[in-house]
C-alpha cells in the first residue's frame, strides 16, 4: 500500500528532476551556483524550522555534539565538494544524464561497505552495478542525450562523467554521514547544518579568490533570480525536506529505489519543457540503469 513515505520519495524525485531545468540555464560556474543555492536554501530551511517549532512548541534544535560533527563533514564533502561537482556535470551533460550520475550514489556505498568493512558482496548486487554501468554507457552513446547540454558553461563529455562520477561518491561519503549524524535530530535541522557547512566552505573559497563580490552582484540581479529561486525552493528545500519525510515513513531501500528514479521523471519533464523526444535506445539504457541501482538497494539494505 503507497503511503506518505512513497508518495514523498516520488515527488521529491520529480521536483530534483524539474529544478534542473533550471540549474541547467544558470549563468554561473557550478561552485557560484551551489553557493547561491546554499544561501537561498539555508534560508527557506531556516524558516521553515522556525514556522515548526513555533506550531508545534517543540525545541528547534536537538543534535549532540558528536552528531554536529558529523554532520559538518558530511555538509563539506556532500554538500561543498558532492553538489558542486554535480551542477558541473549537469552543465555539460545535461539533466537527464547527470540525474543518473548521481543516484547511482548508493553503489559507491555498497563498494566502500565492501572494501572497507567487509561487508558481504552478492552476486545480485554485482548484475545491478554492472547494469547500471551499462545503462549509462548506453546512454551515453545516445546521440540525442547530447542535445540535452544547455552550452552555458560546456565542456568535454568526459570531464562531465568524471564530475558526475566523483560527485556521486561523495554525495554517498555525505550521506552515510548525514544518517549517522541525524539520529538525535530531525531531518530539517541535519539539512540546516549541511547547507550551512556548504554555504561557509564556499563563501571563504569565493573570498580567497577575490571573486565573492562579483558573484553576490550578479545573484541579485532579476534575470538570476528567476531561475535560482524556483530551482532552490523545489530542489533544495522541497526536495531535501520530502526526501527526509520518505525516510521517516518509509523503509529505508523503498524510499532509496524510489528516490532513484529521477531520470526516469527527467525523460517527460524535458519533452514537455523542451519538446525533446528521447530516442529508443536512450529511453533503454534509462531504464537498464534506474533497475540496476534499483538491485543494488534492494539487495544490499
Amino acid at each position: 500500500m503507497v503511503g506518505i513515505g512513497e508518495v514523498a520519495a516520488l515527488t521529491a524525485a520529480l521536483l530534483w528532476s524539474i529544478s534542473s531545468l533550471f540549474w541547467r540555464h544558470v549563468p554561473l560556474s557550478a561552485g557560484a551556483m551551489n553557493l547561491s543555492k546554499n544561501v537561498l536554501g539555508l534560508t527557506l530551511m531556516l524558516l521553515h524550522l522556525g514556522v515548526l517549532a513555533v506550531v508545534t512548541h517543540e525545541v528547534a534544535f536537538t543534535a549532540s555534539g558528536s552528531s554536529i560533527g558529523l554532520l559538518i563533514l558530511s555538509g563539506l564533502v556532500g554538500v561543498a565538494i558532492g553538489d558542486t561537482l554535480y551542477l558541473r556535470s549537469l552543465q555539460i551533460l545535461g539533466p537527464r544524464i547527470s540525474l543518473m550520475m548521481a543516484t547511482t550514489s548508493p553503489i559507491f556505498s555498497v563498494v566502500l561497505g565492501w572494501v572497507f568493512l567487509q561487508e558481504q558482496l552478492l552476486i545480485i548486487v554485482v548484475v545491478g552495478i554492472l547494469l547500471t554501468v551499462a545503462g549509462l554507457i548506453i546512454v551515453l552513446t545516445d546521440r540525442t542525450a547530447a542535445k540535452e547540454a544547455p552550452n552555458v558553461y560546456p565542456g568535454k563529455v568526459t570531464v562531465g562523467v568524471w564530475c558526475g562520477i566523483a560527485g556521486a561518491f561523495c554525495q554517498s561519503v555525505g550521506g552515510v554521514l548525514s544518517r549517522a549524524g541525524s539520529q538525535d535530530c530531525s531531518g530539517l535541522e541535519a539539512a540546516i547544518y549541511r547547507v550551512a557547512v556548504g554555504m561557509v566552505v564556499l563563501t571563504i573559497f569565493y573570498h580567497w579568490r577575490g571573486t565573492l563580490k562579483p558573484i553576490v552582484r550578479s545573484v541579485f540581479q532579476f534575470d538570476m533570480m528567476r531561475l535560482l529561486l524556483p530551482a532552490t525552493v523545489l530542489g533544495t528545500w522541497m526536495g531535501i525536506w520530502l526526501c527526509q519525510v520518505a525516510y521517516k515513513n518509509s523503509d529505508v531501500a523503498i524510499a532509496q529505489t524510489l528516490l532513484s528514479t529521477c531520470p526516469l521523471f527527467a525523460v517527460p519533464v524535458i519533452w514537455f519543457w523542451d519538446g525533446q523526444r528521447l530516442s529508443a535506445h536512450g529511453f533503454i539504457g534509462t531504464l537498464i540503469a534506474v533497475a540496476g541501482v534499483a538491485l543494488v538497494i534492494w539487495f544490499s539494505s
